[in-house]
């Protein structure tokens, strides 16, 4: 029995071992072919959130409270949604555009959305190294609390995650899905503040904004980037139990979709 135990213990961990880098080769092939033939390249991850976050200074900021620093305000929500929309509409198509590998080669299929969201993730740090140049530019602290931004990354990629797995498998069966995700992200976006404040809304839609799981990642990110201060525990605990609920709906869904993926791609 315990010999057992031990050897599929010893083969659960050689699975991993093996997944690990096979996801760590698609994450850097997904990079080299992101930048292939771009004379910037890799640039372009630090360029493409600043000059988003310039359109949106130059449009809204008359609209906002001028005590704010609305330049780094506007960036740490842009490049937190960007990054949940970015890898989860990557990793949308990624079975059906995988088809040819998955129908030649036994590879854990799970392993082709969590290359897109890992390789999202890479976009992210260097979005992340263009808000500390903003925050620097505009003669801001850099405060402590960043340091905890890592443990608070977690739990936006669990989210990410779990949500680019339920997409995914989605996909394979109802390919109109593409389409519909695309208009949703736009309200969802739209429905976040990225470049509008919630203290400045009717209490009607402040109470309507709390159901908005972006709304609390958003928060806490901006918490400590901007203001310097540790989010509450409450709004912590939301954050990963919203990334663990989502793991949980997504692995579920992919782990029964999966079988018969053969079929419909």
């Amino acid at each position: 029995m315990v010999a057992k135990l031990v050897a599929k213990t010893k083969g659960i961990g050689e699975q991993i071992r093996k997944d690990s880098i096979i996801l760590g080769m698609m994450v850097k092939k997904n990079i080299k072919r992101l930048f292939r033939n771009s004379w910037l390249g890799v640039i372009w991850t630090v360029l493409n959130p600043l000059l988003n976050m310039l359109v949106m200074v130059f449009v809204f900021s008359s609209f906002f409270n001028r005590a704010v620093d609305f330049p780094t305000y506007v960036l740490s929500g842009y490049m937190t949604f960007n990054f949940m929309r970015g890898s989860t509409s990557q990793a949308l198509t990624s079975i059906v555009n995988n088809r040819g590998i998955i129908n030649k080669v036994k590879i854990s299929t799970h392993l082709f959305p969590m290359a897109d969201v890992f390789t999202d993730l890479v976009s992210y740090g260097f979005s992340f190294i263009a808000l500390l140049l903003v925050i620097l530019v505009s003669k801001r602290p850099i405060f402590l609390t960043t340091l905890f931004v890592p443990v608070y990354l977690i739990s936006l990629i669990m989210f990410s995650l779990g949500l680019a797995l339920l997409l995914s498998t989605l996909y394979v069966y109802f390919r109109d899905i593409k389409h519909l995700y695309g208009v949703f992200c736009t309200l969802w976006m739209y429905s976040t503040p990225l470049f509008w404040a919630v203290e400045n809304m009717r209490p009607i839609v402040q109470s309507f904004v709390q159901f908005n799981p972006m709304y609390w990642y958003v928060t806490v990110f901006r918490s400590l980037m901007q203001d310097g201060v540790m989010p509450d525990a409450f709004s912590v605990l939301l954050c990963f139990g919203m990334g663990a609920a989502m793991m949980i709906i997504g692995g579920a869904v992919f782990r029964f979709g999966q079988k018969k993926f053969i079929l419909y791609i």
